[in-house]
């Protein structure tokens, strides 16, 4: 049976930008030597298929590129350095030797998490009283653990469609009692 490693990370308000801060690493399997992890602040983007690091995290970690691919983009396709990284999210939760390009992210974000991670695992947002929460686990949960929204949501209004009907029959009774 696996292990299972999830992070929640809420927002004071609600919030059409998901972040959160990773670590990343020059793999081990290039090196051999002790990973050393540097912090940097990530945005996650389901409408992207990959994941991208900044100039800044080639920089710091002083990353050489493994080669060359085309990327496609809202302004067309591009070609883009590739790179070899280990990525770390919250709560340890690791992806080793990790493709990834590089890309302009501007001044807020070192990094971009893409689909090719978000969809490893389980990726949830709610919105409840007006502050968004956003859970990820990995492995992704076995049934009957995972998240079907329509199947809570069936129960949920069968439960208020159930009291709305016993309160009609109450108000009913005591209308004829009179």
């Amino acid at each position: 049976m696996p292990s299972y490693l999830a992070f929640r990370i809420s927002y004071q308000s609600k919030t059409n930008v998901l972040y959160s801060e990773i670590g990343i690493a020059f793999p081990y399997a290039l090196t051999g030597e002790k990973k050393e992890w540097k912090t940097f602040k990530a945005v996650w983007d389901t409408g992207a298929t990959n994941s991208v690091i900044s100039n800044n995290v080639i920089s710091k970690l002083s990353l050489v590129p493994t080669g060359k691919t085309d990327v496609r983009t809202a302004a067309g396709t591009v070609e883009k350095n590739t790179f070899i990284v280990d990525i770390r999210l919250p709560n340890t939760i690791a992806f080793k030797d990790l493709m990834v390009t590089d890309g302009d992210l501007g001044s807020q974000f070192d990094v971009l998490v893409g689909m090719d991670i978000i969809s490893s695992g389980d990726f949830s947002i709610s919105n409840t009283s007006n502050n968004t929460i956003f859970t990820f686990c990995y492995p992704p949960l076995p049934k009957p653990h995972n998240i079907d929204l329509l199947k809570i949501t069936d129960g949920l209004n069968k439960k208020v469609l159930t009291k709305a009907m016993k309160n009609i029959k109450k108000r009913n009774r005591r209308k004829r009692k009179k």
